[in-house]
């Protein structure tokens, strides 16, 4: 595909202009595995992609785990129909892939969309969930994700001490952001003084490239999991 190869093809100048000290994740979705091992040699380092249950997910985010990717992946919690005994899976597929960083986001009903109509997600599932995977996996990166404060505000702040240990900044233009659909009239965007508002409430200090401070989880159940050193 053309926007892979554009973007392996931007990989070497983006590492360049930071001496080679960052880390760049992608967010592609499912590709083949000769374009993942093709954007792992121009210097990817992790990788982005929810596995949604779906085998063809599922052996991708092995292809990325064997390429040497650090690779975050992660549930939306309260979808319609969704079951708790589903979740609880979810919980028990981090150490079954041994993937780095595992998200919980609540559900937020999109305009133009099958599901426009539904409810938002319970907040207080997602928080939950997050202090089962911080139970379960003690040295998991588990980020608190931009639609915990959509949903309620200070969410974020109640994401860290629930167990989550990452928060993101986006640092695209506001004059560029119309050119990308992500970024919606409902979308929570969060810039640097958030972040730091949030860090400074909390009593916390930032730390850069989270990823380069872990590893990939053994394979094991939960319990093993949480003994571990």
């Amino acid at each position: 595909m053309r926007a892979v190869r554009n973007v392996a093809d931007a990989i070497p100048s983006v590492r360049s202009a930071f001496n080679g000290d960052v880390e760049v994740l992608l967010d592609l979705g499912s590709l083949e595995r000769r374009d993942d091992a093709m954007l792992r040699d121009q210097g990817a380092t992790g990788y982005i992609l929810r596995h949604e249950s779906l085998g063809s997910r599922l052996r991708c985010l092995e292809d990325l785990l064997e390429l040497g990717y650090r690779v975050d992946t992660g549930i939306i919690s309260g979808l319609p129909e969704q079951s708790a005994d589903s979740i609880v899976r979810d919980v028990l597929l981090v150490s079954e892939l041994g993937v780095h960083m595992y998200s919980v986001s609540p559900f937020m009903p999109a305009s133009n969309t099958p599901l426009a109509g539904e409810r938002a997600g319970d907040v207080d599932l997602a928080l939950n969930s997050i202090s089962v995977l911080r139970l379960c996996y003690p040295h998991l990166l588990i980020p608190s994700v931009s639609a915990l404060e959509r949903t309620s505000e200070g969410g974020q702040a109640r994401g860290l001490a629930a167990g989550a240990n990452v928060m993101t900044i986006n640092f695209t233009r506001t004059a560029d952001r119309k050119r990308y659909l992500i970024y919606g009239d409902e979308r929570f965007v969060v810039n640097r003084s958030h972040v730091d508002g949030i860090l400074d409430q909390l009593g916390m200090k930032p730390r850069t490239a989270a990823f380069r401070q872990t590893c990939a989880l053994p394979s094991g159940d939960c319990a093993a999991s949480a003994t571990r050193p």
